[in-house]
């Protein structure tokens, strides 16, 4: 018993005497402290910039510490009526209806993807990848959404590009591949009389 006890004490190691020691610790909060300033300053610098005057900005460029503070910035925006009211709606609507008809569209594509007997899922997953990391650019795509499919000045300019994402695919196609097995299917099968392709069974599985 006792040389257990002694083979355990020499198979054990200190804290400061691991990789994860004090010093490493430090780099590791200096490192992202670091991290943290860089992600920060851009946000400092508008919030100064826009508590400085016009004719500061012009003179001066943009500091992070002004010559003249002046809120007529914020008197602006306050002052433009339905305008801020407005863009928050705006912001709602599109991330509303864009999240709703998204996982509409693409919980079936990816439950499809995640299943073995589904035998054209290397080809439509190719098909997927492809735009992913070869896109057409910002230019194509304005020109597709307002020369062809007439979507200048709607709603639907920003919500249907982002309807289908081969990133979130992908994120639930393994969501799906992991939580929901071949057995538990089998078992709903026998026991509700239909597959998973029928309404509302898929949804029922992901709960």
């Amino acid at each position: 018993m006792e040389n257990k006890v002694s083979e355990k004490n020499k198979n054990y190691v200190k804290p400061q005497d691991s990789s994860y020691n004090k010093a490493v610790n430090a780099v590791v909060v200096v490192f992202f402290a670091v991290i943290i300033i860089i992600a920060l300053t851009p946000v400092l610098l508008v919030i100064m910039s826009s508590l400085s005057s016009e004719e500061s900005i012009s003179e001066h460029g943009y500091r992070f510490i002004t010559y003249e503070f002046s809120f007529d910035a914020y008197k602006y925006l306050f002052r433009s009526g339905s305008t801020l009211p407005r863009a928050f709606l705006n912001s709602v609507i599109i991330t509303f209806l864009g999240t709703l008809l998204g996982l509409i569209i693409m919980c079936p594509c990816a439950y499809a993807l995640s299943r073995k007997e589904f035998t054209h899922k290397k080809a439509l997953m190719i098909f997927l990848i492809i735009p992913m990391l070869f896109s057409g650019g910002l230019v194509s795509t304005y020109m597709v959404n307002t020369q062809i499919l007439h979507l200048k000045n709607t709603y639907w300019a920003l919500i249907l590009p982002s309807m289908c994402s081969t990133w979130y695919l992908m994120i639930l196609r393994n969501y799906f591949r992991t939580s929901i097995p071949d057995s538990l299917i089998e078992a709903s099968k026998l026991e509700g009389g239909y597959n998973c392709s029928s309404n509302g069974n898929l949804f029922k599985l992901c709960r």
